[in-house]
């Protein structure tokens, strides 16, 4: 699509959220009138995990961490909202943890300006959350979720997508005893990984997002649908990996040219689609989501992913156990060289196997295929102040090692099994 049909300017939505953070720092000091609200919160953990394979990412987005670390569960965060006026507010929040890729801007989580023309609707535009599921409005905040961290077979895939930049429909009324929520987004985003491939931008356009929420009693129930459009990385080495299988003739490989295609994600789509429900009366607590993901990528096969915890409040002591997985639907597909005849040059046939094993190496390197059982407590030991000690046993089937860090990539094809422990202290101010 030319860029003259596009609907939305992106760069502009973008500028929106940097101009929101200095009219948040700069609008108070010349105008007393306005009710200007600071906070902040804090997550300080020590995390092991004992794997000499595999090292620790406390997601996709992050640093791979090998033993004792103090940064793979730990992050600092600050938001300012700014009320303008009866009807418009707007939101800036930075949130400082172990990102792989140090830009500034991926650490402005929020950036948005909110107008609320009556009671039940407000728009919004800017970066903000994508609202996908249950923990989107407070991910970052340690303190108002009990785990040390969220389920990583669950958290860590969906947080390619944490924060988008567009613009979003709220609506929310009482219905019967409960309280239903629900709106549209429209945007895009690009996030930075790191794959057996190399880093590159995974970048997403035309983010439609539908969600619903419903309140009720100690019940939240909560339904999301998102499609978007995938756009190739701006990768050197993975460009060149897709230039490379359209460089070779038809006649040497004639699936060269669909294996290109199916490597290359330009204008491919991705649907999401998650439930989640959670329950808490006072003395038990259980929270649930599941989500299945279909794609035409080959970086990024069908899936499903879930969690299902449940806890205990024991006056300040809240003791939980869970259970996640994360897998692929499919099996994962294979890059076949052909066979050739003798008349094909030795170093030709040489290059062509060496070009379908390094893609078969990228693309067993980009599965996910793991399920965890966990175990851990809660202790709220002062007001909003909480210690969490945590306990996971994670268990990887190959390729499936996607979320974790590879010291050799020869260890993507091996069974896994690691252990992680966090200590932490989360606050909020």
């Amino acid at each position: 699509m030319s860029s003259n049909s596009k609907c939305i300017n992106y760069p502009v939505i973008s500028r929106i959220s940097l101009l929101c953070l200095c009219i948040l720092l700069y609008v108070p000091l010349v105008n007393a009138d306005m009710e200007v609200k600071f906070s902040g919160f804090a997550n300080l953990a020590l995390t092991y995990e004992d794997s000499d394979q595999l090292d620790f990412m406390g997601s996709i987005l992050n640093n791979p961490r090998d033993g004792l670390s103090p940064w793979s569960d730990s992050s600092l965060g600050g938001q300012v909202n700014l009320q303008v006026s009866d009807n418009v507010d707007a939101v800036a929040q930075i949130v400082f943890n172990d990102r792989s890729d140090t830009d500034l801007s991926n650490y402005l989580t929020l950036g948005f300006v909110r107008y609320r023309p009556n009671r039940n609707w407000a728009l919004r535009a800017g970066r903000m959350n994508n609202n996908i599921y249950i923990l989107s409005e407070y991910l970052a905040a340690g303190y108002a979720y009990l785990w040390s961290r969220p389920p990583l077979d669950f958290y860590s895939p969906a947080s390619a997508i944490r924060s988008m930049d567009g613009v979003e429909a709220q609506y929310s009324r009482y219905i019967g005893d409960g309280f239903l929520q629900t709106s549209l987004q429209f945007g895009k985003t690009e996030t930075s990984l790191d794959g057996v491939g190399g880093s590159f931008e995974l970048k997403l356009k035309k983010i439609i997002v539908w969600t619903a929420n419903y309140e009720v009693a100690n019940w939240l129930f909560k339904g999301s649908y998102v499609t978007a459009t995938t756009q190739t990385p701006d990768s050197t080495d993975f460009q060149a990996l897709i230039n490379a299988f359209n460089a070779v003739p038809s006649y040497l490989w004639p699936a060269a040219a669909q294996y290109a295609d199916d490597l290359d994600p330009e204008d491919g789509n991705i649907k999401y689609l998650a439930l989640g429900m959670q329950y808490d009366d006072g003395d038990w607590t259980m929270q649930a989501e599941l989500a299945q993901v279909d794609s035409d990528w080959l970086l990024f096969l069908p899936g499903r992913f879930g969690y299902i915890s449940l806890g205990y409040h024991w006056g300040e002591f809240t003791p939980y156990v869970k259970i996640a997985s994360n897998r692929r639907s499919d099996d994962v597909p294979e890059i076949v060289a052909p066979a050739f005849s003798d008349a094909v040059p030795q170093e030709v046939q040489i290059g062509i196997y060496t070009l379908a094993g390094a893609a078969n190496m990228v693309v067993n390197g980009s599965t996910n295929k793991q399920y965890s059982l966990g175990l851990g407590v809660r202790w709220d030991f002062a007001d909003s102040m909480a210690l969490k000690m945590q306990l996971d046993r994670f268990y990887i089937s190959p390729p499936g090692a996607s979320l974790w860090g590879l010291e050799n990539t020869a260890n993507a094809v091996n069974k896994q099994q690691v252990n992680v422990f966090s200590l932490g202290l989360s606050t909020i101010f």
